[in-house]
């Protein structure tokens, strides 16, 4: 980094890195959120595809299991790509919350379990939840189908 650019970012306004950085703040809150409604839209509805048709189930016979083996797919993936979302988020959190101040909120101490279980940052816990729902949801859509094969 040269003089000059060092210079241009001593000359920032405080006010107008706030600015910035919460304008980044709520784009990758707004990507976030968007994020686990697509992905759960599409994962949701390539599992009820063949329960849309039953007659699907008997025209298909074995490869009907390609659906609920594709929603995991995509439900791992969308998993990973989740956190990274957070991960984003986060980083800009970071930078921001010093901006706040005195009107910056607290943090929750996990010393109740209350606390403990709802006190938890939402992205942190979303990623793993959409996860596991994955597994449970296209594990019973699997025996689901092969149950229903018979």
């Amino acid at each position: 980094m040269n003089e000059r650019e060092n210079n241009n970012k001593e000359n920032i306004p405080t006010s107008r890195i706030a600015e910035i950085l919460w304008e980044e703040w709520k784009y990758r809150h707004g990507v976030f959120w968007d994020s686990i409604y697509r992905w759960g839209l599409v994962v949701g509805l390539i599992t009820i595809a063949p329960y849309i048709r039953p007659s699907m189930i008997e025209d298909l016979g074995v490869y009907v299991l390609i659906f609920p083996i594709l929603a995991f797919l995509l439900g791992v993936f969308s998993s990973w790509h989740l956190a990274a979302e957070y991960s984003r988020l986060s980083l800009v959190d970071k930078r921001f919350r010093p901006f706040l101040r005195e009107f910056r909120p607290g943090k929750i101490k996990p010393r109740t379990l209350k606390n403990f279980l709802f006190g938890r940052s939402i992205g942190k816990i979303i990623p793993l939840t959409f996860l596991f729902l994955t597994i449970f949801i296209e594990g019973s859509s699997i025996l689901i189908l092969i149950l229903l094969q018979k």
